[in-house]
């Protein structure tokens, strides 16, 4: 059983409503390898949002996004900064099938601050995890999600069955999505 990082960090279903360009910030991503002021921080919102309620220390979950800082392989880990200030992150790490448990790389960890949510913020980092996938040469990017199927459906990825994870309180029921970097997708049971 796989365990679940949620995407409740992400504010879906919601409009994404220009709330950067109100706030006169360009918003740009970045691999979080090029922009190493910004791990600390990222780490504390991982930890805080997920890692936590894991068992993980503050430590434990720094270690672990530090293995993310790839540039030319995954698992690594985006930011997305308003000038130079960090406000969301995402992550392509490897992960399983829900239907066979072989690996396969999975967007996680999508998580915005809460005062920048709605501003397209998410859509942009999960759309630079989808370059980002192309780039690498990945057969699929897929993820787990509990109450984002829509949201994520409207960025292209593909509902492929509906399953059980590990989440921080036990197991939880959820849909594993799959977005193809090709553009061709398999058929519904994943083989």
């Amino acid at each position: 059983m796989s365990t679940f990082i949620r995407t409740t960090g992400l504010a879906c279903p919601g409009s994404e409503r220009d709330a950067a360009s109100a706030r006169g910030a360009a918003i740009r991503t970045a691999l979080l390898a090029n922009q190493p002021a910004a791990v600390a921080q990222v780490a504390q919102w991982l930890h805080r949002q997920w890692f936590d309620a894991l068992g993980y220390s503050p430590t434990h979950t720094e270690a672990l996004l530090r293995r993310r800082l790839n540039r030319d392989q995954a698992p690594l880990a985006l930011v997305a900064l308003a000038g130079r200030e960090p406000v969301g992150t995402a992550a392509i790490v490897e992960d399983e099938l829900p239907v066979d448990g072989g690996p396969a790389f999975c967007l996680s960890g999508v998580y915005v601050l809460p005062h920048w949510r709605g501003a397209g913020i998410g859509a942009r980092l999960c759309r630079r995890a989808q370059r980002e996938a192309r780039r690498l040469k990945l057969a699929s990017l897929g993820l787990y999600t509990s109450d984002c199927q829509a949201y994520y459906a409207g960025l292209g990825w593909a509902h492929r069955t509906d399953t059980w994870v590990q989440g921080g309180a036990g197991p939880e029921p959820v849909s594993f999505m799959e977005f193809i970097p090709s553009g061709r997708f398999r058929p519904a049971d994943m083989r």
